[in-house]
């Protein structure tokens, strides 16, 4: 079957922004990434230090001892468990953010104005440069925020719908078709 044979549902022309690429990166790590398992690591780190801290004290209080000699494994231990705590919950969503505009500015074809076609079965990314086609079941999420549309396939790839760039009946018809085709996949949020 060739892929130019049916008419698409709904054909939409958007940009990417800085700003949203930079947040749904973010959201998609978060999501499906590496931020994911950022709660089993601050859970873990915060065990740690607890751990250390208890043991220091008991110890203290069991020998009056307060030198730092004789209890310096245990304060490397909070140091180490203080960074590590640092790197998960400061460090890390800053450096993906970073990464993200990092990405949006040295990537041109993000930059380009591009058009979306949504057809029964699948929809067609295409600028002057590249033509996408993805099908509904490769897709593993789709967001719908107050400001954008977010599509995630499981090739990694993410595509953003701007809402500033769209009618409101634009809107309405895509998160409608949107909402009818990922049914379980689909989610609406005030916010990313």
């Amino acid at each position: 079957m060739d892929l130019k044979e049916k008419k698409p549902i709904i054909v939409l022309n958007s940009k990417w922004k800085k700003e949203s690429y930079k947040n749904v990166m973010y959201t998609c790590e978060k999501k499906s990434g590496v931020l994911k398992r950022r709660m089993i690591g601050i859970s873990f780190y915060s065990v740690i230090f607890a751990g250390f801290l208890f043991l220091l004290y008991f110890r203290i209080l069991g020998r009056y001892e307060v030198s730092l000699s004789s209890n310096w494994h245990f304060v490397c231990g909070i140091l180490f468990s203080l960074i590590s705590l640092y790197y998960y919950v400061m460090f890390l969503p800053k450096l993906i953010k970073k990464q993200a505009e990092k990405v949006f500015d040295s990537n041109k074809i993000l930059q380009l104005p591009f058009k979306v076609s949504f057809f029964e079965d699948r929809f067609l990314y295409e600028n002057e440069i590249e033509r996408l086609v993805r099908y509904w079941t490769d897709i593993l999420f789709c967001i719908e925020t107050d400001e954008i549309f977010v599509i995630k396939d499981t090739g990694n790839i993410v595509f953003i719908l701007e809402k500033s760039d769209l009618s409101k009946k634009e809107i309405e018809d895509t998160a409608n078709f949107l909402r009818d085709k990922l049914v379980n996949r689909y989610t609406k949020r005030s916010n990313l």
